[in-house]
């Protein structure tokens, strides 16, 4: 029979304080699409062309600023277009939410603000979730 070598407690310690260091550090068990974007890439929550409303690094924070935005600035980011799937697909690099956003065609311009807020948080719940998990698997 053979016998395992046990490996030296400096070894363990050392193996702990990477797990450690890994769960505190907060953008290493973040998923990737949750972390902050660089302030070049922000979202810029507009009424109109000119007027920004509130500037968006997180998909929290757009979910935040949406919540509180008027429907004239939704409706300004959807406009013959839909920014805010652009922003979240080629920005945040998130293609299941970002597809997710380009189908969305509320009947109306209230149900607009509700179906997307509803949407991001879905999302951001979800990768929350998968963040934990990365770390576990």
């Amino acid at each position: 029979m053979m016998a395992t070598a046990k490996p030296p407690e400096d070894n363990a310690e050392f193996y702990w304080a990477i797990v450690g260091s890994i769960i505190t550090d907060k953008n290493a068990s973040t998923h990737p699409h949750l972390r902050r974007v660089s302030p070049d890439n922000g979202f810029k929550l507009k009424v109109n062309d000119s007027e920004v409303l509130a500037e968006c690094f997180l998909l929290e924070e757009l979910k935040d600023a949406l919540i509180d935005a008027p429907e004239d600035a939704l409706l300004h980011h959807l406009d013959n277009r839909n920014d805010f799937a652009t922003w979240v697909k080629e920005i945040i690099g998130d293609k299941e939410l970002g597809a997710d956003l380009e189908r969305m065609r509320p009947s109306s311009e209230a149900d607009v603000k509700a179906e997307i807020v509803r949407v991001l948080d879905l999302r951001i719940k979800t990768l929350k979730s998968d963040s934990v998990n990365l770390l576990f698997d």
